[in-house]
């Protein structure tokens, strides 16, 4: 009756819980921590009233003997630990005594010490990685036993990574705030958080993370992968229009250059504006960008060398000098040398 009755909790589980989550709807933090926290509930119930469930199982032998059996089943899985050479531990049969331990001695000490020790296996120890096991096994630890805080992190940096391989990324969020909670600056799980939230359509709230972890952490690990997340969360959201822009001034730009480059050879010297090639070495009377700006141009003492460049979508000129090839578009400039580009996206 219990796992009907769990099963119909589960079968009509609110549905105005879902609408935050729902495409075309605003994602709000706080409801898929209610939506997570309900179906957390849902599934330690199902294990609860689950007869045959490894975690909740409770032994029918006396307490005594149940101390007794724990402690031998300890010591064979020491033994069967050590082994020498190239030899490696039987898995299988030490996933057997630990089973063994959290039915039989459910009930004493020996039972958390196999419920923690148990979660490799899952992960990988024994045929293939089973992550809905490892998600029960840590979720039934946490519900179980006062863990310390160590231990804690351990168990929710764990399941946010399962949750994340799922593509469950509500769950995911709801176990990075979790870890958060107990240490906030952990950047790697910051880091896994603001993935959760873009995924979630919750753009903002994860670049102002991603932005907060370059600031704080240059140097690491995680500056160089939120940065990446950065440009490629740049390449996503941007107005379909401004890469459009970007190269339709690219194509300008171009075709400037190859003007340039037919004054020089038939004036023997470089313009002194872009005014000059108008109309015998270029059709257009008005270079300006995409957006507006008057195209800028530079020409050596020496006569040998010049720049054309555009200011960009935010129409500021930084200077000549700029170099480098750039994914995120918005604000950067295009800088154009003697036909070739120095500055300016992948084109």
């Amino acid at each position: 009756m219990k796992r009907i009755l769990t099963n119909l909790a589960l079968l009509f589980f609110p549905l105005s819980l879902l609408f935050p989550l729902l495409p075309g709807t605003e994602f709000s933090s706080a409801a898929n921590r209610e939506i997570q926290q309900k179906r957390l509930e849902a599934r330690i119930a199902k294990m609860k009233a689950d007869p045959n469930s490894l975690f909740f199982y409770q032994s029918k032998i006396p307490q005594a003997e149940q101390e007794k059996l724990g402690a031998s089943l300890v010591e064979e899985i020491k033994k069967m630990s050590k082994v020498s050479g190239f030899d490696s531990p039987d898995h299988g049969k030490i996933y057997q005594k630990i089973c063994h331990i959290l039915r039989q001695a459910s009930n004493t000490k020996f039972a958390q010490m196999a419920h923690w020790k148990i979660l490799p296996y899952y992960r990988g120890l024994l045929d293939k990685e089973d992550h809905d096991a490892a998600q029960a096994t840590l979720e039934s630890y946490l519900y179980k036993y006062d863990a310390n805080e160590f231990l804690k992190r351990e168990a929710y940096d764990k399941l946010s990574m399962f949750a994340a391989e799922k593509k469950d990324w509500g769950l995911a969020l709801f176990y990075c705030d979790k870890y958060l909670e107990l240490k906030p600056n952990h950047y790697p799980v910051l880091l896994n958080k603001a993935r959760a939230l873009i995924k979630l359509g919750a753009k903002a709230e994860g670049k102002k993370l991603l932005e907060k972890i370059v600031a704080e952490s240059p140097g690491t690990v995680q500056y160089n992968l939120a940065q990446m997340e950065l440009d490629n969360l740049a390449i996503s959201v941007k107005p379909a229009d401004v890469q459009a822009k970007y190269t339709q001034t690219l194509s300008l730009i171009k075709n400037v250059a190859m003007a340039v480059d037919n004054y020089h050879v038939d004036m023997m010297n470089l313009p002194k504006s872009l005014t000059e090639l108008t109309p015998d070495f270029i059709k257009e009377t008005n270079l300006q960008d995409a957006w507006g700006t008057p195209l800028f141009y530079e020409a050596s003492k020496d006569g040998k060398s010049y720049y054309i460049a555009s200011a960009g979508s935010d129409r500021k000129f930084s200077g000549f000098h700029q170099q480098g090839e750039y994914i995120r578009l918005q604000g950067q400039d295009i800088i154009c040398q003697d036909g070739s580009f120095i500055m300016a996206p992948p084109h």
